[in-house]
């Protein structure tokens, strides 16, 4: 019998939140998936006062705030994260303006399938060169948006 899959799932805006939380719990009830949950703040506060298990403080600041050197220490920590949680893929949300743990996952996935849920029509967040392989957009125009402003592929949830 194949076992669970992991999935490494990670928030930092509300929005995000709000949406991945509903999917971490259909998740949870479906069974078959062996979660591992990040979030920076603000989300961090909204999943936990959801209850989610396994949940991670992410506890580096976005990258416009911490600078340089606390980009480097976030992207060797996201790195970090993949290698010990060595998931089957990665479900982020997506963070803005500024980059966040969404983006430094993607940055460090490698050839882990990633991933990104949008909450808003077509947006990506390409601050550290790295897009998700697949944006799970709102709608047929989300879809096309997302393929028009970042030549990313997208299907519509």
């Amino acid at each position: 019998m194949i076992g669970a899959r992991r999935l490494l799932v990670s928030a930092r805006d509300p929005g995000a939140a709000h949406h991945l939380g509903a999917v971490i719990a259909e998740a949870q009830r479906a069974g078959g998936w062996e979660l591992v949950v990040v979030a920076a703040e603000p989300a961090h506060g909204i999943w936990a006062g959801q209850g989610l298990p396994s949940l991670t403080r992410w506890p580096h600041e976005p990258f416009e705030a911490a600078g340089e050197a606390g980009a480097v220490a976030s992207l060797r920590a996201a790195e970090q994260l993949v290698v010990e949680t060595a998931p089957d893929a990665i479900l982020t949300g997506v963070s803005g303006p500024a980059a966040g743990v969404d983006e430094a996952l993607l940055a460090t996935a490698g050839s882990i399938p990633t991933f990104a849920l949008q909450d808003f029509w077509g947006y990506a967040n390409p601050a550290l060169g790295a897009l998700a392989d697949t944006y799970l957009g709102i709608d047929d125009e989300a879809v096309r948006l997302t393929a028009a402003l970042h030549g990313a592929a997208a299907v519509a949830v």
